[in-house]
């Protein structure tokens, strides 16, 4: 039975059921180093920031983790973990392809970087590269406890896109939605502090930004409207009032304007 739960998790995460990789028996760690916020010379995020599609997205992603000279190379990370190298290979292609024909030189470890990601995300990134799943959330009922887990799962979802890793961008969501069924507001503070990231990092369709669109429509009332009305991005309001509209067979949801927008001009 273990055999085969192994091979079908494998199978979900690598098509053919095996990743290609040359040697699992390799004790070899490597360090994932977290930047801040992208600057001007950062490309190791670019492809999940920018929201490229298809090959040019991957050709992004390819290029940022295999790049790291001149500028860059003077960043100092602001968090560093290590991870074996065949779990971090095995778990996601995008390291898998930067790293897997490199071997340890004694100079200097193997490493792999990641940019704009809050580094709270990285251990559950890692325990979900050693186990294929994430441990349950910690049950508190402290909300700010409540929307820290809550953000670190909206990084993960982001690092899952970054890394090619749907399995775990799947269970981000399915933990986002334990923290919204179980504390209402946390999609209010979500909203409030994360929006700009989750707008920045994901594109139209996308199942983050859709989640967070239809978690907070069903939050929300004019005393969290009035909260969020000064941080809330006009286009963002638009697509809610889009979505919803379609959702009711064309209707407008009037309410949604009425509690967001504070004059009419602003509703088209």
């Amino acid at each position: 039975m273990a055999a085969s739960s192994s091979t079908s998790r494998m199978a979900q995460q690598w098509p053919g059921g095996r990743p290609p990789v040359s040697d699992f028996s390799e004790n070899v760690f490597i360090d994932l180093r977290v930047f801040g916020p992208k600057t001007e010379h950062t490309t190791a995020a670019e492809g999940s920031s920018q929201n490229k599609k298809g090959k040019e997205k991957e050709v992004v992603q390819e290029e940022g983790s295999e790049n790291h000279k001149g500028k860059e190379s003077e960043e100092v990370p602001i968090a560093m973990f290590k991870v074996e190298k065949a779990s971090a290979c095995h778990g996601s292609y995008v390291i898998n392809r930067k790293l897997i024909n490199q071997t340890w030189s004694g100079d200097g470890p193997l490493s792999f970087d990641l940019h704009d990601f809050k580094p709270e995300a990285i251990p559950l990134l890692i325990q979900f590269l050693y186990r294929f799943r994430l441990n349950d959330p910690e049950p508190t009922t402290n909300e700010q406890d409540i929307l820290d887990a809550a953000t670190n799962r909206v990084h993960l979802w982001c690092l899952g896109d970054y890394l090619g890793m749907p399995a775990l961008q799947d269970q981000a969501i399915a933990h986002l939605d334990l923290f919204a069924r179980g504390t209402k507001s946390v999609m209010v503070g979500l909203w409030r502090t994360q929006q700009k990231y989750i707008w920045e990092n994901t594109q139209e369709g996308y199942k983050l930004r859709e989640y967070m669109i239809q978690a907070l429509l069903t939050t929300v009332n004019k005393s969290t409207a009035s909260e969020l009305r000064s941080g809330l991005d006009i286009g963002v309001l638009n697509e809610m009032i889009k979505q919803t509209t379609a959702h009711l067979g064309g209707k407008d949801w009037l309410p949604l304007k009425a509690y967001f927008l504070d004059n009419k001009s602003q509703r088209n």
